[in-house]
């Protein structure tokens, strides 16, 4: 399946998590450079992009910009701040080509419901994505809103299973998936942090123990994705009776790790709550 073929793909806002989006799409190959459109409000933003990714730069300081990427466009990310959503929606919805355009929108905390206020018709898909993306190791949470087409819910899942990982989820499930992997780039970097010092205590490089931590991190999650190990025998398989690794477990234990991650990703979504309320 292809369905990207012949589609030029526009963002509305070059920030980060944008960025984060269509770099992905470009080292995966899913589209040229020359088919890509981002539109930002700052000219020194989009002329770093341009010189970067061969992308074409809109300045959307006006309305005026934001319709001409539209129209360049048959796929239209929604990549700007959640404040500004409401001013900018009801400009969007009279620019948009119901046959024609397909709707992203990767706005944090904005629910499909809220979204379909203003774009009462248009075929809407919200994802809820993360940095690791960047390089086609990333995670999203796919939720078609009530007008999406197939084809529309067929290309969200062709888009990020091809940039790392991409899942169906019924809305509710969204927040818990944001605290673990959008949260989680954040954890793991403590994480790798965190054994590459005990790498260093030991006599490592900083260099060279921050490498062996990071690859220790990607090497056991494939494990986990491509050979479905579950996370406990992963560990089992590596605990041999009165050994290191087992003696490292029961540290870990005591000093609370795995309570604390846990809290983490509770702590996390209660605070996000918190925030949009």
């Amino acid at each position: 399946m292809d369905t990207l073929t012949g589609k030029k793909i526009g963002f509305i806002g070059g920030g980060r998590m944008g960025e984060g989006i269509f770099s992905g799409i470009l080292k995966a190959g899913l589209i040229p450079p020359e088919d890509l459109y981002v539109a930002d409000i700052v000219d020194q933003r989009l002329q770093e992009l341009q010189e970067k990714y061969g992308l074409n730069p809109i300045n959307s300081s006006t309305n005026e910009g934001i319709k001409q990427l539209i129209d360049q466009v048959d796929v239209v990310f929604l990549a700007v701040l959640p404040q500004v959503a409401p001013k900018l929606l009801p400009f969007i919805n009279q620019c948009l080509d119901l046959e024609r355009h397909y709707v992203f929108s990767i706005m944090g905390g904005v629910l499909t419901s809220t979204l379909e206020e203003t774009l009462t018709q248009v075929s809407l898909v919200r994802i809820m994505p993360n940095t690791p993306m960047s390089v086609c190791a990333g995670c999203a949470g796919i939720v078609p809103g009530k007008n999406c087409k197939p084809e529309h819910k067929a290309m969200a899942l062709e888009i990020f299973n091809q940039i790392g990982l991409g899942l169906l989820l019924p809305e509710p499930q969204i927040d818990p998936l944001t605290g673990i992997s959008g949260c989680g780039p954040a954890f793991c970097g403590i994480m790798i942090q965190a054994l590459a010092d005990g790498g260093v205590y030991l006599g490592l490089s900083r260099a060279d123990a921050i490498k062996i931590a990071a690859q220790t991190l990607v090497g056991t999650g494939k494990m986990v994705l491509e050979q479905g190990i579950h996370p406990e025998i992963l560990k089992d398989n590596v605990c041999s009776p009165g050994g290191g690794t087992i003696g490292g477990t029961v540290s870990l234990e005591r000093d609370g790790f795995r309570a604390a991650c846990i809290n983490a990703v509770i702590n996390a979504v209660d605070r996000m709550n918190e925030v949009v309320k």
